[in-house]
């Protein structure tokens, strides 16, 4: 059996909170992709990324998150963005789940 240590990164802790969006925002306004590079580099680097939390079913913010890469050798980018031509470069696997 190997153990392979992993991080799951919900990217979606990034949403804009409802209140807090624009209207007729679009889907990379609302989850922040703009953002996404830099909590690559930041993970990538050694840093821990404070993620301010999303709740699906309210819409709104949650408690924050806190994201640091230990011993994982494998991180996972979960979200509906989370293959974005923004940050494709740095992906080794992209996998799509319908």
């Amino acid at each position: 059996i190997i153990d392979l240590q992993t991080l799951h990164i919900h990217l979606d802790d990034w949403i804009l909170p409802r209140s807090q969006r624009r209207i007729n925002s679009i889907v990379e306004e609302r989850t922040q992709v703009q953002l996404y590079p830099r909590i690559i580099e930041n993970l990538l680097s050694g840093e821990s990324v404070l993620a301010p939390g999303y709740d699906p079913a309210s819409r709104e913010l949650i408690d924050p998150f806190e994201y640091r890469i230990n011993q994982e050798k494998i991180v996972i980018l979960d979200g509906i963005l989370s293959c974005h031509e923004i940050i494709s470069d740095n992906l080794d696997f992209t996998i799509y789940v319908d």
